[in-house]
């Protein structure tokens, strides 16, 4: 890891999802983020929102007057937080049961190959979707942490067979180099090899394997919005028309879900959480590419 700081492009993408978390943490206790619906200017034209950015910078208003800047730096801290959370949770758990498999799978190990890779043809999305539609049956008030631990389970479960399989097909790998043959006809344990010759040649691709998850992760998180699955929860609120579903924890997939339509009129509502996946994958990328010249 020494070694990945002293990249330019692994620092600058580490320093910038660093302080999107930062200012996500700080941004309750500076500001709440809304403004009156009906607002009068100085010249005494009165305007109604959305409001447009040069109208409210930086980033204008939703259709209810909240700032968009406070709404999405305030979803960044459960987008990103929930993306590295669940990420590291795969590549562990995979990690460890992909190591149990390679090295004390014994007769089991190419059944167990199958089951595993007999999820990659299903799509993780339709999985994510069965498993947690009935939660958004549940009318909240504020977010709600057991609802939100519950998803991070749910996609940590739904994710993890292939991120098995390939962290075992990488131990595999090194299992064939002649290092490795040497020292178990020198008589070393399992425990051994893990430690000394299998876990220095791993954690290399472990860790890009962990920013590679990171990446796939926000890319269902924008799915599940689609299919209006709000992390964290979501609230009935009164609309012009009908009533409307509502992020409670403003992450991203759900504030491009909600107001999706309002592209239309004011396109700010929509592409500035979009702008934000598109800035964490580029940052994301950015630490992956550095670590991988490193």
């Amino acid at each position: 890891m020494n070694k990945a700081f002293q990249s330019k492009g692994f620092l600058v993408g580490f320093i910038g999802i660093m302080l999107l978390l930062a200012v996500s943490i700080a941004i309750p206790f500076v500001e709440d983020g809304t403004n009156p619906s009906v607002q009068q200017k100085e010249d005494g034209t009165w305007l109604s929102a959305p409001y447009h950015p040069k109208d409210l910078p930086p980033f204008g208003s939703d259709k209810y007057g909240n700032s968009m800047f406070y709404k999405v730096m305030d979803g960044a801290k459960y987008t990103i937080g929930l993306m590295l959370v669940v990420s590291f949770l795969q590549v562990i758990l995979g990690l460890i049961l992909a190591g149990i498999l390679v090295l004390w799978g014994g007769r089991l190990k190419k059944h167990i190959y199958t089951i595993l890779e007999s999820f990659q043809y299903i799509p993780t999305i339709f999985l994510a979707i069965i498993f947690m539609m009935p939660m958004m049956m549940i009318e909240l008030e504020g977010v709600s942490f057991p609802i939100l631990l519950l998803q991070c389970m749910i996609i940590v479960l739904v994710m993890l067979p292939s991120v098995t399989v390939l962290i075992a097909h990488k131990i595999e790998l090194i299992m064939k180099e002649l290092y490795i043959t040497a020292s178990l006809l020198l008589g070393a344990g399992k425990y051994h090899l893990w430690r000394v010759h299998i876990w220095p040649f791993l954690k290399g691709p472990v860790i890009i394997l962990f920013l590679q998850q990171c990446v796939h992760v926000c890319l269902l998180f924008i799915y599940l919005g689609f299919f209006n699955i709000f992390l964290g929860g979501q609230v009935e609120r009164s609309g012009i028309e009908k009533a409307e579903h509502r992020s409670l924890s403003n992450e991203w997939s759900g504030l491009i879900s909600m107001d999706r339509l309002e592209v239309f009129v004011a396109p700010w509502i929509v592409l500035l959480p979009v702008a934000m996946f598109s800035l964490t994958i580029f940052l994301l990328n950015m630490m992956k590419e550095g670590l991988t010249k490193n």
